[in-house]
Order: C-alpha cells, then structure tokens, then sequence
C-alpha cells in the first residue's frame, strides 16, 4: 500500500478473528489519521517467516495456533533486534492467569481474552500505537 505509514503484522488461525482485529487496527488508524498496512496471516509458522526482513508498528497474536504457538512467536519477536521493543498485543481464548502471565514474561505488552469486543481492541491497540499508558 502506498504511503502506508503504519505496519502491523496480525496472527491468527480464526478468519473471523482476523477480520476483526483487521477492522480494529484500521478504525485506531483513522482516528489516529495514520496509514495502514496490515498484513494478517492464519499461522504462526507464516508469521515467523516474515519478522526478520519487516520492521512493524505493532504486532497481534494468538497463542493458540497448530503450528507454532503464540508464545514461540512472542519469544521470537523479542529475541529479534527489529522487533525487540515492537509492541506486541495478545489475543486469545487461553484467558488463564498462567497464560496471561506467560506471555507477559516473555515480552508481550498487552493480554486480551475472547471474547472481545471492537471497542475492547481499541482500547488496547490505542496505547500500544501512541505510546499512552495502557488500560
């Protein structure tokens, strides 16, 4: 795209989920009057073949995926010079407090159980885009 002035890599095997975090990302876009370039992919494994030559804006994930789990890919993302300080949201059914507190050990910056809202999403990607204390 572009002119795209906000890159943001989307990971989940939920089409549906996908499409919602899509729609999320680009109404905080518009209010934040900046340009996206999403690029959504349904796995794990296709997310950790585009991370080492794509520097993002933000970073969305699933934990639950068949093939490379959402922890894999955070532990990956941090260990990586261009997405160590990336902000990285965490989307996921695996609403335990051990799996929250997982995956915020291992570098994520946010945790959002499913079921979610839109207005539940931007108010967690806001934060994460412009650098406000997060809620």
């Amino acid at each position: 795209m572009a002119g795209a002035d906000l890159k943001v890599l989307i990971v989940d095997d939920s089409a549906a989920a996908r499409a919602l975090l899509t729609a999320a990302v680009e109404t905080v876009a518009a209010q934040l009057g900046r340009t996206p370039l999403i690029t959504a992919v349904g796995s794990g494994f296709e997310a950790l073949r585009l991370l080492p030559a794509n520097p993002l804006h933000l970073i969305i994930t699933d934990i639950n995926m068949p093939d490379v789990h959402g922890l894999e890919l955070i532990a990956f993302a941090r260990q990586h010079p261009l997405h160590a300080k990336t902000p990285l949201l965490v989307v996921t059914t695996q609403s335990a407090a051990r799996d929250r507190d997982k995956a915020l050990a291992l570098g994520a910056d946010a945790f959002c159980p499913k079921p979610v809202t839109i207005d539940e999403l931007r108010a967690k990607i806001t934060p994460l885009l412009t650098g406000a204390p997060r809620p």
